[in-house]
């Protein structure tokens, strides 16, 4: 019998030991246990780590950083980890303009395999319109990979901004109107992206001190290989969907091998889709634009879709596939169907 006890005291203490380590850690550092609740200024770094809000987010704006001026200030939250899942919880982030300061980010990815959803992200702009850091979500450094979806997205500069080798994203079912430079962009290697089922309307636009129209776009792109496929993209200030030649990329970005099917661009102030470039060796080539609606119904007589190069003037050819779309006016006209 003292045996016996001593055998099976000698389990349990055992069973303790393997056991309770495990839920303690499961509870205390997330991947499948309890989220952890994230704050302004936090460092989501834990591979497969899943985190959450808990409250709204009202973050204080940063000054340029000394490393990387170019990137301007700190964001609401990084992530760095490889697979994190942040799921905002039905709560805001947003940032505090009592301390003047220029530059600012939503959310900022540098892992990979990020996941975002469920939330939303307001009023990330600032007068330095055309930095990154003004964008509700930045995708970069090694940020390929990331899903986002259920998101809203409103006057922010920019609504979600992909570069580097942030490639292969999926954006899917998400709200990005009402934003001022654009709703989504992918530059340099950023491509492989699937984008479907958004509303990236009404981008407004914004104006330099010289009068100079900046932005305006709903989807601006110069990635290869990305799909937009059902997304909205009316009322915006230039176009609803561009393709364009970016020299400024790491690669440079030439916009090939895109499908751009079955999309709403209605009421833009120029062109519904245009794929254009200053120089026609730049010119976006190989791109699939099928079915698709691109009408001007409150401004009859604006070119709906186009395609070309230099000034803005009549086109001579197409480098890309136009097939089944419903549009009134096209340039060139005889090769856009």
């Amino acid at each position: 019998m003292k045996t016996a006890r001593t055998r099976v005291t000698t389990g349990y203490l055992r069973f303790i030991l393997v056991v309770v380590p495990l839920l303690v850690a499961a509870n205390t550092v997330g991947p499948r246990g309890c989220a952890i609740d994230v704050q302004c200024g936090d460092v989501l770094d834990l591979d497969h780590g899943q985190y959450r809000l808990n409250g709204d987010l009202v973050c204080p704006a940063g000054a340029p950083s000394p490393d990387e001026p170019s990137w301007g200030g700190p964001a609401a939250v990084t992530i760095t980890g490889e697979g994190v899942h942040f799921n905002l919880n039905g709560y805001t982030i947003t940032r505090d303009d009592s301390s003047g300061i220029l530059l600012f980010s939503g959310i900022n990815v540098t892992g990979a395999h990020a996941h975002i959803n469920g939330g939303s992200i307001v009023d990330i702009n600032c007068p330095l319109r055309g930095s990154p850091d003004c964008s509700a979500i930045f995708l970069r450094a090694n940020a390929h990979g990331a899903k986002i979806n259920g998101m809203s997205l409103h006057n922010n500069t920019q609504g979600i901004l992909a570069i580097d080798q942030a490639s292969g994203a999926r954006i899917h079912g998400n709200d990005i109107s009402g934003n001022l430079r654009l709703g989504i962009g992918l530059v340099d290697l950023a491509g492989g992206a699937m984008i479907t089922d958004n509303d990236l309307s009404d981008t407004g636009g914004y104006t330099d001190p010289d009068g100079t129209l900046r932005g305006g776009w709903g989807y601006w792109g110069s990635a290869d290989d990305v799909r937009l496929i059902g997304n909205v993209a009316n009322n915006c200030v230039r176009q609803g969907i561009r393709l364009s030649f970016d020299s400024v990329g790491n690669p440079p970005g030439f916009a090939e091998r895109n499908t751009i099917r079955d999309n709403e661009t209605i009421d833009n102030g120029r062109a519904g889709i245009l794929l254009w470039a200053g120089e026609e060796a730049d010119r976006p080539r190989d791109n699939l634009i099928q079915s698709n609606t691109s009408l001007h119904l409150e401004t009859p007589g604006i070119i709906d879709l186009a395609e070309g190069f230099g000034p803005a003037g009549p086109q001579l050819d197409c480098l890309n596939t136009w097939k089944d779309n419903d549009f009134e006016l096209a340039n060139p006209a005889g090769c856009i169907e």
